[in-house]
């Protein structure tokens, strides 16, 4: 007799469970072509095994706090042994786990198990599949990560939707309005104690159901075998299908460990409350039912319930509902009678001004008529009356007089407080220090106005897109004037800087990428009080927003030279309103070097130069190098989470060494190139190193897969065997 045999016999003696596993012998399951079905309820309680095995092994280093879980779980994944493989192994188990149980309801509702008198086990089974889906919802928030934070924030979001209790319940989930600290100690609870509880409940409910029940069959097969009884395949569940269960849960074993080799679960980056959620930000895919489902439905059930509400009403209750609306359309039409628009709207467009324009305009938002700026009364029809001078009317505005007009409302803080308190209300002593308002008060009536960058009848808010003096239109609104050869004839100035600026890189940033606090005209010349900056005060101008750069040329020789020979600092290297993108290629000797224009091949300030560029090549080519290795190692599902972090320091020292440049100092430079170089070269130590884990967790999962291969072709032929 065997040992392991003579180990049965003895723990018979005193457990006696030969009678636990008599039931077993007894049960049969059907067989037909449909019975593959049946192995998933046993896949499913596998995975949750997985689940509570690796659940506890991962309990032993997690932390739930806000400040230590995504830290925890990178020590888990980084130096624990096989810590990677456990987490990997439960994060993909749960997402297998979920779509198993998806699977195994779909298949009770395809094969109707759920008929008389297996009710309560599908009521169970379906109670079980919640719990899942809370299982996958409450751990996805424990690595405290961007996207697991933004996805609860989605998720519990969608609870809040729920009509009458969704508000109480979203602030229950969460611990409170925003998803915080509190949110994760509370999802930890329900995911390490009381979903398990519960869970591990229904499951022996759930199996006890179906050990008394029997297994469900296909009504249409139901009736052929009580038809025809001699018809009736059946197979012993223990040990003919437990075998093939078995079978089967080495095969989703054998998927778990590939899928965890192979493409291990990524960390992500630590969340962060304070940015904002990364773009297309969504549940996970077991929630994208819900999701989408709560984007539709809202509009159209409210939709339904005011059409159900106005069937209700009575044919009285319909007259005085029309009855009102008449009388409000009455003191409405009362209210904004505006007989100058009435007239103008039908005018060439020279003096048309439609209501639908005029509505446009920040002015009508906020209250004001066309009377508020050319007098009149604009609520007769009579024109002599609307336009009389008595009535105040002042006609077509003389452009002289068009700041002053402007400026009557907004140089009053009392009058202007009422309708924007942070708006600015020095614009017109801005403008009278301008050279546009100096040339308009010597009598030169061609230099811009109000109206002609803020528009009139139309103008909009700058926040506004459409508006002329949006950040992304300041500069077509400026070259209107500045780009027109003719009109800017004779004033010396000149018409190609907006054609210059279309290829700047300010531009680029602006209108391309969309950044509004990149550079626009208003940006270096101002705007109501726009005046040329010097020669001398080019500098002090780009360090509004280049102060770092300033600080350097403030310490180079390049400073006291060009001052010497007036020459306009930064313009000189950059240009100004053609800045191209400053490559390193500034510093070669090709067509895009600016330092052999001043200097001599060979000389000094030569040998610096070619020390620079050297050295930041090196540095970008040594980024380069390991950003190639670390992304091969990122895709292959390694942890590299730390050495991507590094490379952002590493890339910080190069654009700090480019800044450097500004001082001319090799010393300064050489500096921060070899901090990168130190930098880059450990990211890349680390990105070898991750490679070469990745190999040998390849051919650990070979090896695995051939033992699991060598066990089910063992199986198998044991099978054989005793059916034979």
């Amino acid at each position: 007799m065997s040992p392991l045999r003579n180990v049965g016999n003895w723990l018979n003696e005193r457990l006696g469970w030969e009678g636990l596993v008599a039931p077993l012998r007894k049960k049969t399951v059907p067989l037909h072509r449909l019975s593959y079905w049946y192995f998933l309820g046993g896949i499913t309680l596998f995975l949750f095994v997985i689940q509570v095995v690796t659940g506890i092994l991962l309990l032993l280093y997690y932390r739930p706090g806000a400040n230590e879980a995504f830290e925890s779980v990178q020590y888990i994944m980084t130096q624990v042994q096989f810590g990677w493989l456990i987490r990997s192994i439960h994060s993909w188990s749960a997402n297998l786990m979920i779509f198993t149980a998806f699977a195994h309801m779909f298949s009770v509702l395809f094969l109707k198990a759920y008929r008389k008198p297996r009710e309560l086990t599908w009521v169970s089974g379906v109670i079980l599949l919640f719990l899942v889906m809370g299982f996958g919802f409450s751990g996805y928030l424990l690595p405290w990560n961007t996207l697991a934070f933004f996805a609860t924030k989605v998720g519990t979001e969608i609870t809040g939707q729920v009509p009458i209790i969704g508000k109480p319940l979203m602030i229950f989930l969460r611990g409170g309005e925003d998803v915080t600290a509190a949110t994760l100690s509370r999802f930890f609870g329900f995911h390490v104690a009381v979903l398990p509880g519960v869970t591990v409940l229904l499951i022996l409910l759930h199996l006890l159901l179906v050990q008394r029940l029997g297994i469900s069959i296909p009504p249409k097969l139901e009736v052929q075998w009580t038809a025809n009884p001699s018809a009736k395949r059946e197979m012993k569940f223990f040990p003919n299908f437990l075998l093939r269960e078995l079978m089967a849960w080495y095969v989703a074993l054998g998927a778990l460990g590939a899928l965890a080799a192979l493409f291990p679960w990524n960390l992500g980056v630590k969340a962060d409350p304070f940015v904002s959620a990364p773009a297309g930000i969504k549940p996970e895919w077991y929630f994208l039912f819900m999701f989408q489902t709560l984007k539709l439905i809202p509009p159209k059930v409210w939709m339904v319930i005011l059409r159900n509400k106005l069937r209700r009403f009575s044919l009285a209750q319909y007259v005085v509902l029309a009855g009102f609306l008449v009388l409000a359309a009455c003191l409405s039409y009362a209210q904004t009678k505006n007989s100058c628009l009435d007239c103008h709207s039908a005018l060439p467009d020279s003096l048309g001004v439609s209501q639908e324009k005029f509505s446009q305009d920040i002015h009508s938002q906020k209250g004001l008529t066309c009377a508020s700026c050319h007098g009149g009364d604009p609520t007769s029809d009579d024109p002599d009356k609307a336009m009389s001078r008595k009535a105040g009317w002042k006609g077509k505005i003389d452009r002289k007089q068009i700041p002053q007009l402007c400026g009557s409302c907004h140089s009053n803080p009392a009058y202007i407080r009422q309708y924007n308190p942070s708006l600015r209300t020095d614009q017109l002593d801005q403008y009278h220090t301008s050279v546009h308002g100096k040339r308009l008060a010597a009598g030169d009536t061609k230099v811009a106005v109000c109206t002609d960058c803020h528009s009139v009848h139309d103008l909009r808010a700058p926040s506004d897109p459409r508006s002329t003096v949006n950040p992304v239109n300041v500069a077509n609104t400026c070259s209107r004037c500045h780009s027109d050869t003719d009109y800017m004839k004779g004033y010396a100035i000149p018409t190609d800087q907006f054609a210059k600026y279309s290829t700047s890189v300010h531009h680029e940033a602006l209108a391309v990428r969309g950044d509004l606090s990149a550079p626009t005209c208003t940006t270096c010349h101002g705007n109501h009080g726009a005046a040329p900056p010097g020669v001398d005060k080019v500098q002090n101008v780009c360090s509004n927003c280049h102060a770092f750069q300033a600080q350097m040329y403030e310490k180079s020789t390049h400073k006291k030279a060009f001052e010497s020979a007036s020459l306009p600092g930064c313009v000189v290297c950059h240009s100004n309103h053609g800045i191209s993108h400053p490559t390193d290629a500034k510093l070669g000797t090709g067509s895009d070097g600016v330092c052999m224009q001043c200097h001599k091949a060979g000389d000094v300030c030569d040998q610096a130069r070619a020390g620079f560029q050297s050295g930041l090549t090196r540095l970008d080519e040594a980024i380069r190098s390991a950003n190639q290795v670390l992304g091969v190692a990122e895709s292959s599902g390694m942890e590299v989470s730390e050495a991507r972090l590094g490379q952002d320091q590493a890339r910080d020292s190069l654009t700090k060494a480019r800044v450097t440049i500004h001082s001319f100092r090799e010393d300064l430079v050489d500096q921060d190139i070899q901090a990168g170089l130190k930098i880059a070269a450990k990211n890349l130590e680390a990105g070898k190193k991750a490679m070469v884990e990745r190999n040998h967790r390849r051919m650990g999962l070979g090896v695995s897969l051939i033992a699991i291969g060598i066990v089910l072709a063992g199986l198998w032929l044991y099978i054989k065997k005793i059916e034979g």
